[in-house]
């Protein structure tokens, strides 16, 4: 699988969580950027899970949950209706995950770790978010951000 090359915009996502990590004081125990040599396991482990390989080949993960694979059991899409929106989609998380260590994955290649409240204090606040995968640490499940789309929807394997 190969990851597609990187657009001159590829920092900017990236940048602006840094500054949110110090700006807010997020402990980077509870929330930071993945392995520089272990993120690409990551993603795919991920699109392994969760995307028809065989229909989609590419490692692009901008609007690649179109490319879910059939039978996922899928939740009632949270809409952005007002500022509570990444309050109400943190409920997506399945009860045994909540304090557990999360995947954040972002469409434009990053992968953090961390908790869930440290992931949705950084969400809430970026400017450059576009899709956004909230992922299991077993890869059971994905939470799909679509900024776009204005939305989330939690898949179950």
């Amino acid at each position: 699988m190969e990851f597609p090359k990187k657009p001159e915009t590829y920092y900017l996502v990236r940048d602006e969580i840094e500054s949110l990590i110090k700006e807010k004081s997020i402990d980077r125990e509870r929330f930071h950027e993945f392995s520089k040599y272990g993120w690409q396991e990551i993603v795919k482990k991920f699109l392994s899970a969760f995307i028809d390989l065989e229909k989609h080949k590419s490692a692009d993960l901008s609007y690649c949950w179109l490319h879910f694979r059939d039978g996922l059991r899928s939740s009632e899409a949270v809409l952005r209706k007002n500022d509570g929106y990444f309050d109400e989609v943190s409920k997506l998380i399945p009860d045994e995950d909540r304090n557990k260590k999360l995947f954040l994955i972002l469409s434009d290649g990053w992968v953090y770790e961390g908790y869930a409240r440290e992931i949705f204090e950084v969400l809430r606040e970026l400017f450059y978010l576009e899709d956004a995968y909230i992922l299991s640490p077993k890869f059971d499940w994905v939470i799909c951000h679509c900024d776009d789309g204005k939305s989330s929807v939690l898949y179950k394997v």
